[in-house]
C-alpha cells in the first residue's frame, strides 16, 4: 500500500478520468449483480415457455411476466456489463499510459544529473532496463491491479445483498469462509513481489548485453565476433530463463507444502 500511495501522486492530475472510470466500474458491478438473476430467468423461462417468474423471498411473493422479456433482459444486462467494463478499462489504461510517461520523464531527469562516478559503478543496459522495462510495469499496476482494487469491492458489496436474497443461510456461511481466502493471497503475494524484483534484475542482464553489442558493433564486425556474441547472448538469455523456472518451481514447492497436498 505504501507503493500505491506513491503511485497515486502520479494519478492525481487525471482525477476526472479516474472518477469517470470509477462510475463505469460501479455500473459494471450493478450489471454483474444481475447475472445470477438472468441465469435463473433463463432456466425458469425454458421450463415455463409462456410465463416466466422471479421469486421475492422477503415479501413471500413471485413476480410473473411474459417469457418474451427474458432474452431482452439477458441481452441488456450483458450488453451494459460489457460496455462499461470496456469503458472502465479503456479509461484506466489511458491513465496508466500518462502516468508512465511522467514517471519515465522524472526518472530520466534524475539519472541525467548524476555524476560520472554513478555511471562508472553501474551498467548502461541496467539503467535502460530501469527506464523502459521497470517503469513499464507501473502501467500494469494501474491498468490491472488498481482496476481490481476499485472494481472488485464494488462487485462484492453489491452482490452481498443478492446472495442474501437467494439464501440467507448459505450467504452467512460464505461470508464466514471467504476471508480465509485472503491468508494465502497475502502470504504468497509477498513472496511473488520479492521474486518479481529479482526477475527484473536478471532481465536487465539481457538488456546490458544488447546495449554493449550494438554500441560496439563496429568492433564486433572488425574482428568477426558475430558468432561469439550470439553464443554469449544465448547463454545469458538461457541462464535468465532457467533462473525464472527455478524460482517458479520453488514457489510451487512452497504452495504444495503449505497446502499439505504432497511433499516435494
Amino acid at each position: 500500500m505504501d507503493i500505491y500511495k506513491r503511485l497515486l501522486a502520479y494519478i492525481k492530475p487525471f482525477r476526472f478520468q479516474l472518477v469517470m472510470a470509477t462510475l463505469c466500474m460501479l455500473v459494471f458491478a450493478l450489471a454483474s449483480s444481475l447475472v445470477s438473476i438472468t441465469v435463473y430467468m433463463l432456466a425458469n423461462g425454458f421450463l415455463n415457455k409462456d410465463c416466466a417468474s422471479l421469486p421475492i423471498p422477503k415479501f413471500h411473493t413471485t413476480l410473473s411476466f411474459s417469457s418474451a422479456w427474458v432474452p431482452l433482459f439477458v441481452v441488456a444486462v450483458f450488453l451494459v456489463r460489457g460496455v462499461f467494463d470496456y469503458l472502465s478499462n479503456f479509461l484506466m489504461a489511458s491513465i496508466g499510459q500518462k502516468a508512465v510517461v511522467n514517471v519515465r520523464n522524472e526518472l530520466y531527469e534524475h539519472l541525467i544529473i548524476q555524476d560520472v562516478t554513478f555511471y562508472s559503478k553501474g551498467k548502461t543496459g541496467d539503467l535502460i532496463s530501469r527506464i523502459m522495462n521497470d517503469v513499464g510495469q507501473i502501467q500494469g499496476g494501474i491498468t490491472d491491479v488498481l482496476v481490481d482494487l476499485i472494481k472488485q469491492p464494488f462487485v462484492l458489496l453489491i452482490n452481498i445483498p443478492i446472495v442474501f436474497f437467494w439464501d440467507a443461510k448459505l450467504a452467512f456461511v460464505s461470508l464466514v469462509v471467504f476471508p480465509m481466502a485472503a491468508i494465502p493471497i497475502i502470504y504468497f503475494g509477498k513472496k511473488l513481489r520479492s521474486i518479481s524484483r529479482k526477475v527484473q534484475d536478471r532481465t536487465s542482464e539481457v538488456t546490458s548485453i544488447l546495449q554493449e553489442t550494438f554500441t560496439g558493433i563496429r568492433i564486433v564486425k572488425a574482428f568477426n565476433m558475430e558468432k561469439k556474441e550470439v553464443s554469449k547472448f544465448k547463454a545469458v538469455n538461457r541462464s535468465v530463463l532457467l533462473w525464472i523456472r527455478r524460482r517458479r518451481f520453488r514457489m510451487l514447492q512452497t504452495l504444495c507444502r503449505s497446502s499439505g497436498i504432497f511433499r516435494l
